[in-house]
């Protein structure tokens, strides 16, 4: 049996809020107020964009996991930029 590693089996995928019309962020509300899973989107709120099918549970956190993890490496390079223009201006004020 051979494991693919899950950096190559896995790719990104475009995600979208569930299209249902009374689907808030996977919940509906039925009769008498009762709150229920939307089962156009399993009760997770997102499609796939292509598709616009529900995904597994279980792959949405992973697109989500991705997206994520893509963002606190934007956050650590832009704080990483705004060391750098800190140390910049230092480094101009101490020069007038």
């Amino acid at each position: 049996m051979t494991r693919v590693s899950r950096n190559q089996s896995f790719k990104k995928r475009m995600l979208k809020k569930c299209h249902y019309m009374d689907c808030q962020g996977g919940s509906v509300v039925g009769m008498m107020g009762s709150l229920s899973d939307c089962a156009t989107c399993n009760g997770l709120g997102l499609v796939d964009a292509d598709t616009g099918e529900a995904l597994p549970e279980r792959d949405v956190i992973r697109q989500l996991l991705m997206r994520f993890e893509e963002q606190r490496l934007r956050i650590h390079q832009m704080k990483q930029y705004q060391e750098e223009l800190q140390r910049r201006l230092e480094g101009y004020e101490r020069g007038r």
